[in-house]
């Protein structure tokens, strides 16, 4: 299913920016890792731009989390918890983050978003 992501990265980005001519900048990046590395590449290397271009944390986050790099998904969504990112309160539900539910850290951030007094 890498082809079909590597896809749909393409035709959101050019949603995104509202021109059907627009070339996503990382496109030969994403379409080599591919080749090279399968889908789990693919995501690495999504993940690694959007780090590098200041994308909201929570997509940083969901692009590690497909890449398979937890701790590089809990560091990005610990940094959507603390600058507030709206699309925080999303992970809780995201099927995106199922593997990351069983960790403590996940269970913290949840009830941190939630309100809830952890040092208790």
């Amino acid at each position: 299913m890498g082809k079909e992501a590597l896809q749909e990265i393409l035709t959101t980005e050019k949603l995104r920016i509202d021109s059907p001519d627009y070339v996503y900048p990382a496109a030969s990046e994403l379409t080599e890792a591919l080749a090279k590395n399968g889908p789990k590449g693919l995501w690495q290397a999504q993940a690694d731009h959007c780090v590098r271009t200041g994308s909201a944390p929570v997509e940083c986050a969901e692009s590690y989390a497909l890449a398979g790099d937890k701790e590089k998904a809990y560091h990005w969504l610990e940094r959507a918890f603390q600058d507030h990112e709206f699309a925080f309160a999303y992970t809780i539900a995201d099927p995106l983050f199922v593997d990351l539910r069983v960790d403590e850290r996940f269970t913290r951030l949840r009830h941190y978003e939630a309100g809830y007094d952890t040092s208790k």
